[in-house]
C-alpha cells in the first residue's frame, strides 16, 4: 500500500514532469545549514504547492502559454489582472514561470497588508 507522500510524488511527476527536481534546484539558492532559501522557500513544501498550481494550469484550465521567453531576465514585476476574490490568474502566472520558462523562475506574491 502506498503512503500519501509516495502518491503525491507520483502525481507531481505526472503533472510537472520528471525534471521537476532539476527545475527546483535551478532556482533554489541554498544556505549552509538551512533547508529554506532566504525568503523561506522549502523545496519539499514547494513540491506540493507546485502540484496544486500544475493541476489548475495543465489539467483544469489547460492554459496555453505564449511569450514566456519575452519576460526579461532578472527581477521583474509581473501583474495579474484578476476580477474576483481568488487570484487564480496569479497562480497560473506563477505556475507558468516555474513550469514553462527556461530557466525556471519562482514568483513571489505581494498582497495588501490587511491580509496578513
Amino acid at each position: 500500500m502506498h503512503d500519501g507522500r509516495e502518491l503525491t510524488d507520483k502525481a507531481v511527476t505526472k503533472l510537472v514532469g520528471r525534471d521537476f527536481d532539476a527545475r527546483l534546484r535551478a532556482v533554489h539558492a541554498t544556505r549552509e545549514g538551512c533547508r529554506t532559501d532566504p525568503f523561506g522557500l522549502d523545496p519539499e513544501w514547494a513540491k506540493y504547492a507546485v502540484l496544486v498550481a500544475a493541476f489548475f494550469h495543465r489539467a483544469y484550465f489547460r492554459s496555453e502559454v505564449f511569450g514566456v521567453a519575452n519576460v526579461p531576465r532578472g527581477r521583474v514585476l509581473l501583474v495579474a489582472n484578476h476580477s474576483g476574490q481568488v487570484p487564480l490568474d496569479g497562480l497560473l502566472l506563477a505556475a507558468t514561470m516555474f513550469l514553462d520558462a527556461s530557466p525556471p523562475r519562482l514568483v513571489r506574491s505581494m498582497v495588501e497588508k490587511w491580509t496578513q
